[in-house]
């Protein structure tokens, strides 16, 4: 899990304020079991300036808290 968080840290670059990266974290602390939604991928990928939401999807690697406690 260490090796995977590493990985995609360089995403939150794309945040442009404290307050989303506290959103990124939260949304994923509390869908780190159930798993995003379709709206929730598409807000996230909104908040990290990804170019696409596959890059939000577990398959893409951002669901970094999967299955993690």
């Amino acid at each position: 899990m260490e090796e995977t968080l590493y990985q995609h840290l360089h995403k939150l670059s794309g945040t442009n304020s404290e307050n989303a990266i506290e959103e990124i974290l939260g949304i994923l602390w509390e869908t780190r079991k159930t798993g995003l939604s379709t709206q929730q991928k598409s807000h996230l990928q909104s908040l990290l300036s990804l170019p696409s939401v596959e890059q939000v999807d577990p398959s893409g690697g951002l669901y970094i808290l999967d299955h993690a406690y």
